[in-house]
């Protein structure tokens, strides 16, 4: 009874350990996402905003605002979290002209004085940049 027990509780840590990591991208949608030279920018938040003003200083994608001029669509979602400070989560998704989900990401930003929406932004670029962009360094650090 014991051992099955300690079992049982090592899968459950186990299993919360491995929670926080950020999500594997397959081979084939890495090697598709690689591909994304332009993308547009899908979404009517702060978050929003803010990726489309840091993408291409942050990443090596080029932005448009032309949807059928896009190899991929980033679809943008925020919410707002409970907390002391002003703390918000944003998440993305990358889908590309064949409609493929390649990549999508949630991050968190928090704000002291405004909403943590550019912390959020940044950090999924960052992301986004080592997936994309192997090789390519930041412009404008």
């Amino acid at each position: 009874m014991k051992a099955a027990s300690a079992l049982v509780r090592f899968v459950a840590v186990a299993s919360l350990c491995h929670a926080g990591k950020k999500p594997a991208i397959s081979e084939e949608n890495l090697a598709k996402l690689q591909t994304v030279k332009v993308i547009f920018v899908d979404g009517n938040s702060e978050s929003a905003d803010k990726l489309r003003e840091k993408m291409e200083s942050w990443t090596c994608l080029k932005l448009t605002n032309n949807k059928s001029q896009a190899d991929a669509i980033m679809s943008t979602e925020e919410r707002g979290k409970p907390s002391d400070y002003h703390k918000v989560a944003a998440s993305v998704t990358v889908t590309i002209q064949n409609g493929d989900q390649v990549w999508s990401r949630t991050k968190t930003g928090v704000g002291v004085v405004g909403s943590g929406a550019g912390m959020a932004a940044e950090n999924l670029l960052h992301d986004l940049a080592k997936d994309a962009c192997p090789g390519w360094s930041r412009r404008n650090k």
